[in-house]
């Protein structure tokens, strides 16, 4: 839990969400985990209430948002029989400044997963721009191979 604390506050750092409590999320963090056996906490983070426009210079107190639920129900059957994929036709623009930080900037992923509900496949394996594997729309691409695992994570797009 300690290290995800840790990412969500690399993230507010970088895009200047002025947020300072990593002790205090990670108490509620513990508390709603504590209450599920098996299932999905969600931590939002946002730069709070300010004014109109882009500027986040109003925006002094950050908001929390903890939510959870139960594990998706198809877990186990994906686990059992494993996936179907489709190619996207949507690719991940190159974003550096991004990369690899938790944010809600998901418009990529919204149309990615309105072209895969019309495949019928159960994930979409998603490409960058330069057609490099990234991952798939909601999971992290992993290959397994005999030697060990090979991470085809690119650190150019959105975390």
């Amino acid at each position: 839990m300690a290290a995800h604390v840790g990412r969500l506050q690399q993230a507010c750092e970088r895009l200047s969400i002025p947020f300072r409590d990593g002790h205090i999320l990670t108490e509620e963090m513990s508390t709603l985990a504590s209450k599920q056996r098996n299932g999905v906490l969600k931590v939002i983070i946002s730069r709070g209430a300010g004014g109109r426009g882009y500027s986040g210079s109003a925006c002094n107190s950050p908001t929390r948002i903890l939510s959870t639920s139960a594990m998706p129900a198809h877990y186990t059957h994906w686990q059992a029989r494993g996936v179907t994929l489709a190619l996207s036709p949507v690719t991940l623009g190159r974003n550096p400044f991004l990369a690899g930080i938790k944010h809600l900037n998901r418009l990529e992923q919204v149309l990615i997963r309105s072209h895969l509900e019309q495949t019928g496949a159960d994930e979409a394996l998603v490409l960058d721009s330069d057609g490099v594997a990234y991952g798939m729309l909601c999971r992290k691409f992993i290959l397994a191979l005999r030697a060990g695992c090979v991470h085809a994570t690119s650190r150019q797009c959105g975390g």
